[in-house]
Formats: C-alpha cells, structure tokens, sequence
C-alpha cells in the first residue's frame, strides 16, 4: 500500500503517441491500423504520426536508501519517504518563466513555505526544493489549460493569505501536466505523491466538518487518479469517491452565506457570492467527473446535487470579476451572455447519463414486472428518450471544438458497450460477433454512419492538432478511433465504378451538414489519407 499512488504521476497531457491510458487499452487485441479488407482502403494514420513525442516519466534510480519516516509525520498508508524533487537545469528555469501568463499576481509566502515544510517532513536528508519559479509556472499553466475545463477555482483564492498549503498543492501538482520543461514529469510524480499524502491525513481530520479548500483539493486528486495511466488509480478511487460526494454534500447543505440577515458591505457581499459560487461549481464539477466516469469506464453514479439545489453556474463575464466593483457592474450585463462552454458541457453531460439511467431503470423495472405477471399480460413500458437531446449536442459540436460534445454525439447513436464489445473489449468471440452484427445493421444507415464518422473525424484532428489535451482527451479519441476501425472493417465493400468519386477531407468540411446529408457517394479521406470509399448504393 505504500506506492498506493503508482504511476499517478503519468502525463495525460502532450504524448498521445505514447498514449497515457494502457489499462483502457490492456486486453484490446487489436491495433487501430486498417484490417485487412477486400475493398479499397489506404492505412489509418496512427496518432504518433501526427502529435509531436514527448517521454512519459520513466522511474528514476534512487540513490539514496529509502528510509521510513518518524511516526509523527507518517501520512497512513504512506510509511516511506518520498523521492526529492529533482535539481532543474538553468534552461528549464528559463522555460519555467515562460509558462507565466499572469493569472495570478503572487503566491502567499506562509503558503508555499507551509508547502515547503510538509514536502521536508516527507522527504530524507537535505533533499532539493522546488524553486519558486517553478511553483509559479504551475500554478499558472494550471489556469492556463485545466481552469476552462473545470473552472471552480477563483484566481483570487490563490492569492488570498489564508490559502492552505494542501490547495496550493493540488494546483501544482495539476498544473505540472502541461509544463514542457525537462523535468516536468518528474516534479509531477513528486507532487501526485505529497497531494495523495496530504489527502490521507486531511480528509480524515476534516471529514466531519470540511472545508471549501479541502474538498476542493480532493476533487483535483480524484481527477489525478481517473485520467492517469495506472488501473490502479482506477481502483482507488472506487475506494475514496464516497468520502468526496459526503464532503461537498455536507458542505452544500451548510452553505449559509448568501442568506444572512445582516446587510454585509460590498466586498463582504461579493466575498460571500463567490464561496457559494465556488461551491455550486465544484459541486458541478464533482458531478461531471462522476459522469465522465460513468461514461467512460462505467462506474456507478454516487453523487447528485441537483437533489439539493436547481441552480447553474453564472456567465463567464461575473464569476472572473475580481473584486466587488467588478462583480456589480458585470451582473448588469450577465442577461445577453451566451451559455459558457463548461455550463453547455456538463448540462449536456448529465441529461445524456440521466437519460441512460432513467432507459436502464425502465428496462429492469419491465423486466422485474415480468417475473411477477402471467406472460399474457407483461406490462409494456416504452424507452425513455429526450427527442431534444440529440439536437441541443449536435449544435454545440458544430459549434465547437469540445471533443466531449462530438462523443456524446457518437454515443447518443450508438452505445460505447457495441464499439467496445465488436473490438474485442472485454468481450467473448459470441459477444463480439453480436456486437458486430448489430454494426453492421447501424451502418446500413448511411445519414447516421456519415454523422458519427464526422464527429469521430472532429475528435481526432481537435486531438492530432492540440499540444495540451483535456484530461479526458485520450478517452475522446479511444471512442473516436474505435467508431472508425469499426467503420472501415464492417462497412460493404465498394461496388466497381466507372469514375472515382469526389474526394471529401472529413477535417476541412465547411459544410459538415451537406456532406452528411447527401455524401453517398463521396471518397473519404482524414489527415490526408484515405479512409473508405462509401458505396453509393448500399449506405442509403
């Protein structure tokens, strides 16, 4: 249990050509290279073609002897020192200043030194820090590139003084996952393990009465753990969700701030909206990354605040107000904001999983009905489905880059359970043939197969043309990839023609929606290569 973290420290960001998730690929016994088919087919670029490499952390030696820490600085289950940050080179230094794009004026000194101090009593001997350089380039590339996915955190929280160390941390040891210096998956590594450290002793001081920060700083771990490359991460957190869903449902039911009786100041005023702000988008956010495990992985949903509370996060344009002015004069104009792109995605995000469940309740309530009825009279519930879901995520993926919106599009069509199965995933040779049979009656929908191909073809050049992913970018482009080895092995084979048909690049479509609607009889191509010609007669 000692390296319970594993390799949590595994960059999900730059190297999609090393490809950060191998326990979701273990077992696949397949590659995304074009099978072999009868009919004409060029082979399918392979990510590393196409996103520059960079090297996963590899373990490093450790010279030194691992030694136990003294008992009063043991974070259970954690007995072992952890391993020293390494010494950066004057490059990385430079690059490090690089990485500053002001979103934050400065860290709090008691701050990062209370850092400074728990990183020491983890660590043996005269081990080297982390120059504040550094500390700042992560901080900032973590509002940089992971804020607009997940943006609960108000830039102002880190530069308030009674920030704890333990937030400052979590921050970091995100933020570290899109730094190019050199040593950047190493410091990643080291700060994964001190976060998970921390955690172990914090949650269990403050799990009776937690704090904002510190649920907050849970959450950023738990989205460490479900987008790294370990299984094992995967399965821990199975393990410690729970305390996460009770912390932030306790914290909601105590939220008392904004309906005080006394008349606050301004800037009391704009303080207590931004904790309870802060707290409905992390709770926000808690629920999405429920669902995008859901999704994803299939794990079952804990957490639901919308039993507690109907409200959605405010505009953009408020919630990065800075001071109390700012906030005023922004909730002038907060009516002719459009919806932000973080309020579309989890809004989409949770009706598609609540339209998932509500089918899969249906399906097991008529199946338990059955077992009590005479087969005569079985009652008959209908599937559930919400006719205007599908059309709300088409438009936000034709209007976006969103690789989540271009999957819930695919999914929506076809269950990721029948792309797994027909792979190979976790699944029998019966099971798969099953899966593809029921491809390749799918694909006899020419409208449906070109929609999916389209967005499936969008995730892969938002992935092959992006230097920094989302942290669920990779699992975007496994659907994606799956959807098109799919398509390419069990689509019917081209009849002979008299002349080649036009040639349509799925990645420089204008008009996405004429090409699905009247493509038939088009030569498809991605990234400059062929990927199937579609038979004019059979598709439609």
């Amino acid at each position: 249990m000692n390296n319970v973290m594993g390799d949590i420290g595994t960059s999900w960001n730059p190297p999609i050509s090393n490809f950060a998730f191998p326990w979701f690929m273990d077992g696949l016994d397949m590659t995304f290279d074009v099978p072999d088919l009868q009919h004409d087919t060029l082979p399918l670029l392979t990510p590393s073609l196409s996103v520059p490499t960079t090297s996963l952390a590899q373990p490093r030696p450790d010279n030194s002897s691992q030694s136990y820490l003294r008992p009063i600085t043991i974070c259970s289950p954690y007995t072992k020192t952890c391993k020293p940050f390494p010494e950066p080179a004057d490059a990385s230094l430079q690059m490090a200043g690089a990485e500053i794009y002001g979103h934050i004026q400065s860290i709090p000194k008691q701050t990062s030194e209370g850092l400074e101090n728990f990183y020491r009593s983890q660590c043996h001997g005269n081990a080297p820090g982390m120059p504040s350089r550094i500390l700042d380039a992560f901080v900032e590339l973590y509002f940089e590139y992971f804020d607009p996915q997940f943006p609960f955190l108000h830039p102002s929280s880190v530069e308030n003084s009674e920030i704890p160390w333990i937030l400052l941390l979590a921050i970091a040891a995100v933020g570290s996952h899109y730094s190019e210096i050199k040593e950047a998956d190493q410091y990643n590594a080291v700060l994964c393990e001190l976060l998970a450290r921390a955690v172990e002793v914090t949650v269990l001081e403050k799990l009776m009465k937690p704090d904002l920060a510190t649920v907050q700083s849970v959450f950023l771990l738990h989205v460490l753990w479900m987008f790294s490359g370990s299984h094992r991460d995967k399965v821990v957190l199975q393990h410690k969700r729970n305390s996460l869903a009770t912390m932030c449902w306790d914290l909601i039911t105590a939220d008392g701030r904004s309906s005080m009786g006394h008349q606050p100041n301004p800037r009391q005023e704009w303080l207590d909206w931004l904790y309870s702000e802060s707290l409905l988008r992390l709770a926000t956010c808690i629920r999405g990354l429920e669902c995008l495990g859901h999704l994803f992985l299939g794990t079952p949903l804990l957490f639901n605040f919308r039993d507690r509370t109907r409200q959605i996060p405010c505009s953009e344009a408020i919630w990065q107000s800075r001071n109390a002015e700012n906030w005023k004069a922004a909730q002038v104009m907060a009516d002719s904001e459009p919806i932000s792109t973080f309020v579309s995605k989890m809004t989409l995000l949770e009706l598609f999983i609540d339209e998932k469940n509500i089918a899969r309740q249906l399906r097991s309530s008529q199946l338990l009905r059955s077992s009590f009825a005479n087969d005569y009279h079985i009652i008959q519930i209908a599937d559930y489905e919400n006719p205007q879901l599908e059309a709300s995520i088409d438009k936000a993926a034709f209007n976006g880059t969103e690789t989540l919106f271009h999957v819930l599009a695919i999914l929506k069509r076809l269950p990721l359970e029948i792309l797994h199965s027909a792979t190979g995933w976790q699944a029998n040779k019966q099971q798969m043939l099953d899966a593809k049979h029921k491809l390749e009656a799918f694909l006899k929908d020419g409208h449906k197969t070109r929609q999916c191909l389209w967005h499936a073809a969008s995730i892969f050049k938002t992935t092959r043309s992006s230097r920094r992913l989302a942290c669920y970018d990779a699992l975007s482009l496994t659907v994606a990839m799956g959807y098109i080895y799919c398509y390419l092995e069990l689509s019917p084979p081209k009849p002979p023609a008299a002349t080649r048909p036009a040639i349509v690049r799925l990645d420089q479509l204008r008009d996405p929606a004429e090409w699905i609607e009247n493509g038939h009889d088009k030569l498809v191509h991605l990234t400059g290569r062929t990927l199937k010609t579609t038979v004019s007669d059979g598709l439609e």
